[in-house]
């Protein structure tokens, strides 16, 4: 539980410390309103929405949240959603035990009343002038990346190209359409924008972490969950879903949670990232397309992603190349005005019936008998016409080109 204090100068936050050999395993055992410790540099944005799963009271970073080597992404993410995030306190945060209660007051950390560490506030101002500052470091970024690819691959193989250990799933998505929900407001969006796609393709859903509320708040439900399940609500684990708790690799891990409510679970050891695994079984699922939401949007993004999920990002989109497709492309797709010719046909053929139906009928002779000469020129004259439009737009749309 946390505790904030309106001081004169601003809001002092306590709350109990949660520390972890690296950020995953402190956001997995986070509960809302302690204060998360880290040693994380270059904080990326898919790790801080892992922080934020757990709604913190304020995340202390022992190392810079932007180190210079290249622009990230995480600390603006946590300012986003409203977290206090300081920085650069040093290894004397480390320091602390789990447990412990601590105040934050400006830049610095207090354990009953003594300072242990100082550090940098973060604002939105001075993160975007140390992004800015280290956009020159993309290029050393991308040649580190290209180092480990080749050790990750070695390590992920199995799983990635022949689907080892998913076998033993039982949900299959044969011919189907899969949405991939990720944590995040951005995710939350693009599923706005797939509802009838959706519905109207009987796409599966597959629930990354908290994805699986924005699912239940969509009035949707996820056929598998997978990602953060401390951060799944017990509604969407009663939901029927399959459950895949994905482990670090070489850790078989259990959940006492689940295993407390009596449900079942499969475990999958791998380095992917989240939301990439996700997309890789949809892919060994035999998935006619997946349609990922909350993921990186550009190649800024793909950098804060970390060497780590950069390769597995780089990977996933390798083996899933051919059934993967922006959420913006579908959204595009779906929501194609109807084409101008296309109505004008439609209101041409319906006077044309019209007219037709009436010349045929007893009533349409005798008022045809009792015409003047220059009305049967005139009835002419707007079947013509009509049949003039009729023959443009339906050459109008033929010689449209696809887009």
């Amino acid at each position: 539980m946390s505790e904030k204090k309106t001081s004169a100068k601003r809001t002092q936050i306590s709350g109990l410390v949660r520390l972890g050999d690296d950020t995953t395993s402190v956001a997995a055992h986070l509960e809302p309103g302690d204060i998360a410790v880290i040693d994380h540099p270059d904080l990326d944005r898919a790790t801080a929405l892992e922080l934020i799963e757990a709604q913190p009271a304020a995340v202390l970073n022992a190392a810079p949240c932007v180190t210079g080597r290249y622009p990230t992404k995480g600390a603006l993410t946590l300012l986003n959603a409203g977290i206090p995030l300081l920085d650069t306190l040093g290894t004397a945060i480390l320091s602390l035990r789990e447990g412990q209660r601590v105040e934050v007051r400006e830049d610095g950390v207090y354990l009953a009343d003594q300072l242990i560490a100082q550090g940098n506030r973060v604002t939105q101002e001075s993160n975007e002038a140390a992004c800015a500052a280290a956009q020159l470091g993309m290029a050393d970024q991308l040649e580190s990346f290209a180092g480990n690819t080749s050790q990750f691959l070695k390590s992920e193989e199995a799983l990635l190209l022949n689907g080892q250990g998913l076998d033993k799933l039982k949900t299959r998505f044969t011919g189907r359409p899969v949405v991939v929900v990720g944590p995040g407001q951005q995710a939350a969006e693009e599923l706005k924008t797939l509802k009838h796609f959706i519905s109207d393709t009987n796409a599966a859903l597959i629930a990354v972490g908290s994805g699986a509320k924005t699912i239940r708040q969509a009035r949707l439900k996820p056929e598998l969950i997978t990602g953060n399940i401390r951060a799944v609500e017990e509604q969407s684990l009663k939901s029927g879903a399959e459950i895949v708790i994905h482990s670090p690799r070489l850790v078989q891990a259990s959940d006492p949670r689940l295993d407390a409510m009596g449900l079942a679970y499969h475990n999958i050891s791998s380095s992917l990232s989240d939301i990439d695994l996700a997309i890789v079984i949809a892919h060994h699922l035999d998935a006619e397309l997946i349609v990922p939401l909350g993921q990186y949007r550009d190649v800024e993004e793909f950098f804060d992603l970390g060497r780590l999920k950069m390769s597995s990002a780089f990977f996933t989109q390798l083996v899933a190349h051919g059934q993967l497709v922006s959420p913006k492309a579908i959204a595009r797709a779906n929501s194609r005005p109807i084409p101008v010719s296309y109505l004008w046909t439609l209101l041409a053929g319906g006077l044309a019936a019209l007219l037709v139906a009436l010349w045929i009928t007893p009533f349409g002779q005798a008022v045809w008998v009792l015409m003047p000469e220059w009305g049967h020129w005139l009835s002419f004259g707007i079947l013509g016409f009509i049949g003039l439009i009729t023959l443009s737009s339906l050459l109008l749309s033929f010689r449209r080109p696809r887009k």
